[in-house]
């Protein structure tokens, strides 16, 4: 996949390098709007995005607080929701019990992420993830959700049961 990153997050800094440093020339000039039927300024809003041009568009947002109404109901409104489209929230893991609340508490934020096709993933875990030697998108799906199959297989086994 090929990697798009909003400029005011290029300059973050990732194992001593600016994250522009690790994308190659294709990527830093991308052409936003080969990639959804969106505007390329709301494109440009979002995080970051992976793709396979004419085939799949991942979006990122990473949130490092719980304020989830910018980047769901306001930020990707105007992105319009199509199958080729996934949108990942990206939080931080002790986040995890806030976001639950408010997502618990929202019709509107909760019909957001149904309706849009969003998935939860916590940070550790798309660090994890992305540490891996060989990843494909289906090593994903154990990730993924704010009670994530991979954060059971850390927890100690009953004694008793």
């Amino acid at each position: 996949m090929s990697v798009w990153i909003a400029p005011r997050e290029q300059v973050r800094r990732v194992r001593g390098r600016p994250l522009a440093a690790w994308l190659d020339a294709r990527e830093q000039n991308a052409h936003l709007p080969l990639l959804s039927r969106a505007a390329a300024a709301d494109l440009e809003q979002v995080d970051c995005i992976w793709y396979v041009r004419g085939k799949a568009v991942l979006t990122f947002e990473v949130e490092w607080t719980a304020m989830l109404a910018e980047p769901v109901l306001r930020r990707h409104a105007t992105i319009p929701t199509s199958d080729e489209l996934v949108r990942f929230l990206v939080i931080a893991p002790e986040r995890t019990e806030l976001v639950r609340y408010k997502i618990d508490r929202s019709p509107l934020l909760r019909a957001a992420l149904e309706r849009d096709n969003w998935h939860i993933l916590k940070a550790n875990h798309l660090r994890a993830f992305a540490d891996r030697e060989a990843v494909s998108l289906a090593d994903l799906e154990p990730f993924l959700g704010l009670d994530p199959p991979a954060d059971a297989d850390s927890e100690q086994l009953a004694l008793f049961e």
